[in-house]
């Protein structure tokens, strides 16, 4: 199963979850929706993803705009933008 992690910059959140999911042996990979994210969500990066998991509900909402996320589900977690990268709680 491909998951495609989803925050803002994909930088904290997206990438730890990235981090842990792949260490679970899940194939994982992160983005961020904003326009100057390391790694700005795409259509190929959806096309990839079996499943899309959206740190915050505006983070799915955006993923579902994109023609490549239709039919993947997209699960949004409610995590706030307000942790370090690898924070104990966070994880």
């Amino acid at each position: 199963m491909n998951v495609l992690f989803v925050c803002s910059q994909g930088v904290i959140r997206s990438r730890t979850a990235e981090v842990l999911a792949t260490l679970g042996g899940l194939s994982a990979r992160s983005c961020g929706t904003d326009d100057d994210a390391i790694i700005p969500v795409n259509n190929c990066l959806l096309a990839w993803a079996d499943h899309v998991i959206c740190m915050e509900k505006f983070h799915a909402d955006y993923v579902r705009l994109f023609c490549s996320a239709e039919g993947i589900p997209v699960q949004s977690l409610g995590i706030p933008d307000e942790f370090m990268p690898f924070d104990e709680e966070l994880v």
